[in-house]
């Protein structure tokens, strides 16, 4: 185990070049919000601005677009229908999906989606979806833990799974009491088992 600070992260960070623009830094396909939960999706394209992502698409609904637009007008909107649980419709998200076939993006998926998640999750996470690798968080970790979202193979390489102490227990089928007594433990389990990066939130986060 080691102890990740702010100085040996920031060791960690790679030099930017010069002579170079967004376009040399990577696209974020983030898939996020609904009509019910909107900051969520403002929130996340924001962590993938701040963390360095050269391009951030920001597929949803459009009052959501309209938010987050608001306050990171660098975002590339991905405006998609709205269907009757108030989030992206299934065949939009198949859309979204097929955009990012000849450019592979990293998928980010899952907060705010709502009721919808497990029907937004399986039109992007398709056997022959091109995904570099994907970061899913809130909603498709609870689409996930229901057996909603089929098996582990299908997602890409590099998956990342950001639980708190509630979405870990339900991953596991546990309780939160028996995640937080050995957070470590079940944080490598998990990732060991499911060939997955586990990033356990809370006071001292774990990453396995």
């Amino acid at each position: 185990m080691h102890e990740l600070n702010q100085h040996k992260i920031a060791a960690l960070l790679p030099q930017r070049r010069a002579q170079s623009n967004k376009g040399s830094y990577g696209s974020v396909a983030a898939a996020a919000g609904s009509l019910a939960y909107r900051g969520a999706a403002a929130l996340c394209v924001e962590g993938a601005l701040r963390t360095g992502a050269g391009l951030v698409y920001l597929a949803s609904v459009e009052p959501v677009i309209q938010l987050v637009l608001t306050r990171t007008p660098e975002c590339c909107a991905l405006p998609c229908r709205t269907d009757a649980d108030g989030g992206i419709l299934a065949a939009d998200a198949a859309a979204v999906r097929q955009r990012f076939t000849e450019k592979p993006a990293v998928l980010l998926a899952g907060p705010g989606l709502g009721p919808s998640a497990a029907r937004i999750l399986n039109a992007l996470l398709t056997a022959d979806a091109k995904w570099k690798a994907a970061v899913l968080d809130a909603d498709a970790l609870n689409a996930l833990a229901a057996g909603e979202l089929g098996q582990f193979p299908l997602l890409p390489t590099n998956a990342v799974l950001t639980p708190h102490p509630g979405e870990m227990a339900r991953l596991c089928h546990t309780t939160v009491a028996e995640v937080e007594s050995d957070r470590i433990g079940t944080a490598r389990r998990f990732a060991a088992d499911n060939g997955v990066w586990v990033v356990l939130k809370g006071h001292r986060t774990i990453i396995a």
